[in-house]
């Protein structure tokens, strides 16, 4: 992207008005799971000091940058989580914003998927075959669907877009969005009893044509340590976004814009569910190991039970 004048353009044509010069028209439905920090969030229900930002956004959009700058500490407070639970504090309740609008740009000058819903439409595609499936990116998986029915809705709309438009859809996840999309095809098929969809085994081969995963974070990120520990993420290119927005960073887009301390910015991200469940993955299962003990990316590449499968030495599950 080219950033020119606070507004997002493109060099020459963009993706969109290229792909329409070739003659590509819509064909699969296209349902968005935007990534961290990327989906709008407003308030239902706050504390004394927050209730008259009701229905506004605590999250993206410049209403964020009122509500932050009117009382900080009040602010801060509104986007924990309970550090027990995982869940609504007392008297506070943030949701995501529904529609495409809430994952399309974070501030003005900022676009999250704006440009891709942008090329999309410019190839013909409307608001019938675009879905967007934001969420409160600071839960857990578990959590989405304990208190949103995140999952149970997700798999509804593809299922509705699918009766719609008799061709199965095109699954595109950012970031954190790729383990929530991963979570919910595992989710999904697993029957009822166990606490899953109930779709059964044929769910996916029957609704979705493609996944594209953008950035995902499939073994984790490694800064989110210090990042719960202390506040820190400044060399983390999912995280940093986040922390130079809470800490007004002067390499990011929004220079300046918040400030605070590393000690509430931690103390507030250790009760997010969501960067617990982007810390690394490893061991054996993930990176093989001649013995017993814990494996790594350097250890010597070995044969699971099957004598197929795991590597070691950089590989992965084949």
């Amino acid at each position: 992207r080219v950033l020119t004048g606070g507004s997002a353009g493109w060099r020459g044509p963009s993706p969109g008005e290229q792909a329409s010069s070739r003659g590509r028209k819509p064909h699969h439905p296209v349902v968005i799971v935007p990534g961290f920090i990327s989906s709008g969030l407003e308030l239902w229900d706050g504390l004394k000091c927050g209730k008259h930002f009701f229905r506004q956004r605590m999250w993206g959009t410049p209403a964020m940058a009122k509500a932050y700058l009117s009382d900080r500490q009040c602010w801060m407070q509104h986007m924990r989580l309970d550090p027990r639970t995982g869940l609504d504090p007392a008297g506070i309740k943030l949701r995501a914003v529904s529609g495409l609008e809430a994952v399309d740009w974070f501030v003005p000058g900022y676009f999250v998927w704006g440009k891709i819903i942008e090329s999309l439409g410019e190839v013909g595609y409307d608001a019938n075959m675009l879905h967007a499936a934001p969420y409160d990116w600071r839960l857990s998986p578990t959590a989405l669907e304990q208190r949103d029915g995140y999952f149970t809705r997700l798999k509804s709309s593809i299922e509705t877009m699918v009766k719609l438009h008799g061709v199965r859809v095109a699954l595109l996840a950012h970031s954190y969005g790729d383990n929530l999309a991963r979570y919910f095809l595992n989710w999904v098929e697993a029957p009822e009893a166990e606490g899953g969809g109930g779709g059964g085994r044929w769910w996916t081969d029957r609704h979705i044509a493609a996944y594209v995963d953008i950035a995902g974070p499939m073994l984790g990120i490694p800064k989110t340590v210090p990042s719960l520990l202390s506040g820190e993420m400044r060399d983390t290119a999912i995280l940093g976004q986040l922390e130079g927005l809470l800490l007004g960073g002067i390499t990011n887009p929004m220079d300046r814009f918040l400030a605070g301390t590393l000690g509430t910015v931690a103390a507030t991200f250790r009760t997010w569910g969501s960067l617990w469940a982007m810390l690394p993955r490893g061991g054996v299962e993930i990176w093989g190991a001649a013995d017993d003990a814990l494996g790594s990316p350097d250890a010597p590449a070995t044969a699971d039970k099957d004598g197929c499968g795991i590597s070691g030495g950089g590989g992965g599950v084949s």
